[in-house]
């Protein structure tokens, strides 16, 4: 397509060094061949105004400059006394846009893709852009595994200018997984890794599961699972050097191949805990769960994270931060937790509200309600306000929310977004 338009702009210069052998001033600017573009639209691209000379060199410029708009199938110049004259044929608009075959992909998530590319109605229609459309929507589907998907593009002539696109759409089947092959374990037999995958092969449940269809989102969840299993137990170096999916010549499965950099097992050598100590240092260091002397575990570091903020939340820093510093010797295979502690002021809470709430009164949720307004906060206490308005036969769900009081650094305001049932 390129090439076609190299050709026909070279040959567009030969024509135009017949009129533009000398130079002249341009005194008027006649644009012929418009039907939807205003002519101050296109004489705002042109690279000449008027009352400037346009030389021989300068009808390339003029040339490239319009067909870079995109507005365009055919321009020609030419010169009448000081009057440069464009004559011109505007590409068609899409006049309607339509997708047919889809189901797994909802239509408005489609147009939006397209919409992206450039194509939707009303636009200027780009010939240029059907392969594209196409290869794109392919894309689409490959990442869910449907490699037997097709996507024909066909355009028709409508009136004043315009054409139809209708895109047909055949998505196929979900290509499933034929074989898990993992190279480079020797901790952990084979299977062992597979069951922690969110993708296996086809057994006795997959039918419910689905576990044996292929998609790359399943394939991400899966290595992040490896990763998250292996860090359980001390690998902290652990690496996926690649992970590559082969399709059958039929299109209907895959052979998923993973390489893998298993590491050494690291210890825990001692835990250490920096920052502001708002509560007894004793109170929080029983809260870290994971030990010196054992095994490095990315689940223990989490949950020791979750206890130490639960236990300053429930004593009104609720907005408490904690950051891991691990300082890992490669050596001796050992590694220091330093777990940092930014806890920030002591909060109290201003208002507890509720919203959604149609049916029922303020009052009556707000007899379940255990942290006090104008008293500490307490994380513990706001999620058993919500566990006692659950227990209400007429509410559904309750979700509480904590918004710092502008202004204030150590005030909040608690809301509970509640859905009622019959």
């Amino acid at each position: 397509m390129k090439k076609l338009a190299y050709i026909l702009l070279a040959l567009q210069l030969l024509f135009s060094a017949a009129w533009a052998q000398q130079s002249f001033v341009v005194k008027h600017i006649e644009i012929q061949g418009l039907q939807r573009t205003e002519a101050a639209t296109v004489e705002n691209y042109l690279p000449i105004k008027r009352g400037q000379t346009l030389k021989p060199s300068d009808t390339a410029e003029i040339l490239r400059a319009l067909y870079k708009t995109g507005f365009f199938e055919q321009i020609n110049l030419s010169r009448e006394g000081n009057t440069l004259i464009i004559r011109v044929v505007e590409r068609p608009t899409i006049g309607q846009l339509k997708i047919t075959g889809n189901s797994a992909i909802p239509t408005d998530k489609l147009t939006s893709v397209m919409r992206s590319l450039d194509i939707a109605e009303g636009r200027v229609y780009n010939p240029a852009m059907l392969e594209k459309i196409r290869q794109s929507l392919l894309n689409q589907y490959y990442q869910l595994g449907r490699y037997n998907a097709r996507v024909d593009v066909r355009t028709s002539s409508m009136p004043r200018n315009r054409v139809m696109v209708r895109i047909d759409i055949s998505e196929g089947m979900v290509a499933k997984v034929k074989r898990i092959s993992i190279i480079g374990n020797h901790v952990f037999d084979e299977k062992t890794l597979i069951k922690q995958m969110e993708l296996n092969t086809a057994g006795l449940f997959t039918f419910i599961t689905q576990s044996d269809r292929y998609s790359e989102e399943r394939l991400d969840i899966s290595l992040d699972k490896l990763r998250g299993y292996y860090m359980d137990h001390g690998y902290l170096r652990f690496e996926v050097k690649s992970a590559q999916a082969e399709v059958t010549p039929d299109r209907k499965s895959v052979y998923v191949t993973i390489v893998v950099s298993e590491g050494q097992p690291y210890t825990v050598e001692r835990t250490e805990i920096e920052g502001k100590m708002v509560m007894p240092r004793s109170e929080i260091e029983k809260r870290i769960t994971i030990k010196p002397g054992e095994t490095f575990s990315r689940k223990k570091i989490i949950d020791s994270e979750k206890a130490v903020t639960q236990y300053l939340g429930d004593n009104g820093y609720v907005f408490t931060k904690i950051g891991l510093f691990p300082q890992v010797n490669d050596k001796t295979h050992k590694v220091i937790l330093v777990f940092k502690l930014t806890p920030g002021k002591r909060a109290y809470v201003r208002n507890v509200t509720f919203s959604d709430n149609t049916r029922t009164n303020d009052v009556v949720l707000r007899r379940e309600i255990q942290q006090m307004e104008a008293a500490p906060a307490s994380a513990a206490k706001i999620d058993e306000s919500k566990r006692n308005l659950l227990m209400l036969p007429y509410i559904k769900e309750a979700d509480p929310s904590i918004k710092p009081v502008e202004g204030k650094d150590d005030q909040i305001d608690v809301n509970y977004k509640v859905k009622e049932d019959n």
